[in-house]
Parts: C-alpha cells; structure tokens; sequence
C-alpha cells in the first residue's frame, strides 16, 4: 500500500468510526430516550475519545499529540453533521463544548495508550462502545430522569427614576430594541414585549419572546414594591439555528415555574429593580449545566432590566 494511501486511511477510519458512533448514540439519546443525561456528555465523548486514538494506531502507534489531532478533527466532524442533520443546534453545541472536549481528552489518554500493532484493538474498541453506550444511557434515563431541583436567579440594577416610574414599565414596558449580544444571535429566545390583561392580582402578565409568550398569572400585586407571578405557559427557549426549527421536546428540559420584581426607593429619584426567575431542568451534569443556564437568565433578565431602565430614565429626563 502507498504511503499517502495509508496516511488518508490512517485518518478516515478513526473519522468515520467516531461519526458513526457519535451520531447514532446521541440521535438514540434524543430522539428516542428523550434524555439529555451524564453518559451523552461524558461517556460518548470519552468513547469518541478512545476510539479515534486507537483506530488511528492501527497501522502503527501513534503520539499522543498524533491521537488528540485526529481526535479532534473526528468530534468537530461529528459536531458539524450533528448541526446538519438538525439534530443538535448551535447553541446546544456551543455549551456543550467544554465538557465534550474535556472527557474527549481523557479519551483520547485512555485510547493512546491502548494502542497496540493487534489490529482487534479497534474493532474492539468501536463494539464495546457501540454496545455500552445505550445500554447505559437507557439505565440512566431510567433511574434519573428527574429535574435537578428548583433554582432561582436574581438580578438587580439601579435606575435614576422614582419609583412610581419604574413601576409602570415593569407591569407594561414598550417594545425592546433588537438584541446586540452574540448570545441572542445563536438562535436562544429572549424578551421583545410586554402587555398585561385584567388588573391587580387578577391580571395575566404577557411577556412576548421571539418564540412565543410567557403566560404570567399575577400572584402578588403590592404596588408599586413587588410584584410577582407564576409560569402557566412557556415558549420554547431556542431555535436551531440554520433551519429555524423550533425543537418542540425543549419543553422538557428546561421549565420556568415562577418569576417577580421587586423595587426599592434607595432616595426621591432612585430606585433599585431585581428581577427574580426560579426554574429547573433535566440536563445532566445538572452542576455544569447551571452554570450556562444561569447565565442565560442572567442575560435575559439584564435585557429587560436595562430596557426598563433606559425607558424610565428617559421619561424623568423629558418630564424635566
């Protein structure tokens, strides 16, 4: 066999072994468990890992450097078609990818020294996987499909305005500009308008996102301190990016149960607005997985915050 044969072998087998296997076991997680769980974010990178490393060894051993190359490829690969498949979006992949390189590395240590010149190694390797990998993502999404406990987010900014002002735009504030934050342009949902219908404690908050609105029973009407509401119906919270499909098992995942505002005379003419969100999800690390979440609350709430911030500032400014 020729070298440059053997180099562009050496390199396919490893890709389009770990395609194959990432594809089918993530496409069985999500579309037929429903479950994003541990094993998908942990055990099927690793895998991808192990199997990159020594299919890649099957001619000769390899580097490590050698291996987490390929390695590398492979997961962007398989990365790539996941989107193209409209399997996974971008922005899922985006957050996913922290922990995805991470346990592919200590794949990719495991595969490494793994390999051997028994050319069995590989096909050893892929099957193990193969087989494994559902077997254990069905066990988990079995015994721990259930929400991580509730969460809560607060996030607070201080507005030059008293406090009558910045309370009619928390109950009704206009329409928001379009969104500068990268995060915004990924394809995540976020807050364009509000309107509220009836009044008091028998109103019904409407906040309109990019996907559909949020239906906010009024719980608490103590003007103008605090004002607080349940979660009836939700949007969901992201698009797939290059096909605009809105992926409707997102539901699931990730459930908004109540929200308020609280505001606070700080002098005559400042007030400090919180806004508060509690929710849970079923996206496994739950600890990793906060974090992004918490983040993206976080972003939405300073968008709206902000917005409010900006309007009710403005009206102080022209009644001057």
């Amino acid at each position: 066999m020729k070298r440059s044969q053997e180099k562009w072998i050496a390199i396919g087998l490893p890709v389009g072994l770990v395609a194959l296997l990432a594809i089918t076991v993530t496409s069985f997680s999500i579309r037929v468990l429903e479950d994003y769980g541990l094993v998908l974010f942990t055990l099927v990178p690793l895998g991808m890992g192990i199997v990159s490393s020594v299919s890649y060894g099957y001619f000769r051993p390899r580097t490590w450097k050698q291996s987490f190359k390929v390695s590398a490829l492979s997961l962007l690969i398989a990365c790539m078609l996941l989107l193209l498949l409209s399997i996974e979006g971008l922005l899922c992949l985006m957050m996913a990818s922290p922990i995805l390189l991470l346990f592919n590395l200590i794949g990719v240590t495991i595969g490494y020294f793994l390999q051997s010149s028994n050319k069995k190694q590989t096909l050893k390797a892929f099957t193990i996987n193969f087989l494994l990998l559902p077997i254990l993502m069905t066990t988990e999404s079995q015994i721990l499909n259930q929400d991580g406990g509730m969460i809560g987010v607060k996030t607070a900014v201080l507005i030059e305005a008293p406090i009558a002002a910045v309370w009619k735009n928390v109950v009704l504030f206009p329409d928001i500009p379009e969104p500068e934050e990268w995060i915004f342009k990924s394809g995540l949902a976020y807050p364009i308008s509000s309107r509220i219908e009836g009044e008091r404690e028998h109103a019904v908050r409407y906040c309109e996102f990019t996907t559909g609105a949020f239906v906010e029973p009024i719980t608490v009407w103590n003007e103008p301190y605090h004002l607080k509401f349940n979660v009836e119906e939700q949007p969901v919270p992201l698009r797939k990016l290059l096909t605009d499909e809105v992926p409707a098992n997102m539901y699931k995942y990730f459930v908004s149960t109540e929200g308020e505002f609280r505001l606070k005379e700080i002098g005559s003419n400042q007030t400090l607005l919180e806004g508060t969100t509690w929710y849970y999800h079923k996206i496994r690390p739950v600890a990793y997985w906060k974090i992004w979440s918490d983040y993206i609350i976080h972003s939405i709430h300073l968008r709206v915050l902000n917005h409010i911030k900006k309007v009710a500032e403005a009206e102080g400014e022209y009644k001057e």
